[in-house]
């Protein structure tokens, strides 16, 4: 739905944009076992010392009951072991069975489109576009699908809410048969008169930074983003809500500076003390078999950093004769030398976590001239 209103030289435009798209495919397994089956098994087993199996359940490997059995094929007719997990499977002879383009998905793009055009006269022209939108899909699981198939309704990742252009035009009125010393010679018109001066300024909304599903951390709950003014390379976002799950090496003195948000005091292996030459460091690193994730992947004020850009053109016409001219350019692209760099690291086990690469994703400022010739 768009309305457009002329007053006088000026065009102005406004409107609403709906689109969605259904039946977006997705892949999912159709052999897998039962929720309260991974779950059993996938909860850690302790010894009468408070000391965690280094092996869940769910990972040991078995004796491979279809070794050896007729008008049966591949490395399941020929292994000696099997995972054990492979066999809770429905078909259990076989992994996972994945159906492939299941029609489950679908996005939604809404925005809002405001537009203002000056034609040209007297020199000017103008064109200014504003885009305010946003973009979600649900296309892709939230935590294991082993744990019912949840799709997230998340932020897609070209959602860029916020898109401001503009690109005049204007004849600098200064030169022969212009506002301003319309009578000038024409030598001295010839350096000085006639000049166009364009360009175009774009700012828009970076991308919003993915934390990738298949990492499971820690999560405050709390606002994370930091304002503008505060951002930078080295800290993107408030690492501080975040902690990684400990893994077998982690040790205890680490593990005491976990805040008490995040449970870890109150874990089944917690109080678990390693001794002397023990391969592990704690006794809770087998605590998260059985977690289910619900931190969703996208959040709409964390983003890579945004489109800042101004081009600018300035040119003059020279007419050699009546069939010959010659166009002079001096062009000067990302005029403000502003740098735009990549999202930072969303994975909470790096030790790069929320920092950003200084490797500039645009170009830094170009500025080049060109003759055109006309005949």
């Amino acid at each position: 739905i768009h309305l457009q209103h002329q007053l006088k030289k000026w065009l102005f435009e406004l409107g609403y944009t709906h689109n969605k798209t259904y039946d977006i495919p997705m892949n999912t397994n159709q052999n897998l076992p039962s929720f309260s089956l991974w779950k059993q098994y996938r909860t850690p087993v302790f010894d009468t010392n408070g000391r965690p199996a280094d092996l869940l359940a769910w990972d040991l490997q078995v004796p491979n009951p279809f070794q050896g059995l007729p008008n049966v094929t591949g490395t399941i007719a020929t292994n000696q072991q099997v995972a054990f997990n492979q066999l809770l499977n429905p078909v259990n002879i076989l992994g996972a069975i994945t159906e492939n383009n299941n029609p489950q998905g679908h996005n939604q793009y809404d925005a809002l489109v405001a537009k203002a055009e000056h034609r040209f006269s007297k020199g000017f022209s103008v064109i200014t576009a504003f885009t305010w939108s946003k973009l979600m899909e649900d296309v892709s699981y939230l935590g294991p699908e082993i744990a019912g198939r949840r799709i997230e309704h998340r932020l897609g990742d070209q959602d860029r809410p916020f898109h401001l252009s503009i690109a005049p035009t204007w004849e600098i009125p200064v030169g022969r048969n212009r506002q301003f010393w319309s009578k000038m010679p024409k030598a001295m018109d010839a350096i000085i008169g006639g000049w166009q001066l364009s360009g175009q300024f774009n700012i828009q909304s970076g991308a919003p930074v993915t934390f990738d599903a298949t990492d499971n951390f820690f999560f405050s709950g709390r606002d994370f983003a930091l304002p503008h003014d505060k951002q930078s390379l080295a800290e993107w976002f408030d690492t501080s809500q975040f902690y990684r799950f400990p893994d077998k090496n982690m040790s205890l003195a680490t593990l005491a500076g976990y805040p008490a948000w995040t449970g870890v005091q109150s874990l089944p292996g917690y109080g678990y003390k390693p001794a002397a030459g023990d391969t592990i460091q704690n006794g809770v690193y087998q605590d998260f078999g059985t977690y289910v994730r619900t931190i969703p992947t996208r959040w709409s004020d964390i983003r890579a950093s945004r489109v800042n850009n101004l081009d600018a053109i300035i040119s003059k016409t020279f007419v050699v004769h009546e069939r010959v001219r010659i166009q002079y350019r001096f062009e000067v692209y990302n005029a403000f030398n502003h740098v735009r760099f990549g999202a930072p690291n969303a994975d909470p086990t790096s030790s790069s976590f929320g920092k950003v690469n200084p490797t500039e994703q645009n170009n830094a400022r170009v500025v080049q001239m060109a003759l055109k010739l006309y005949f």
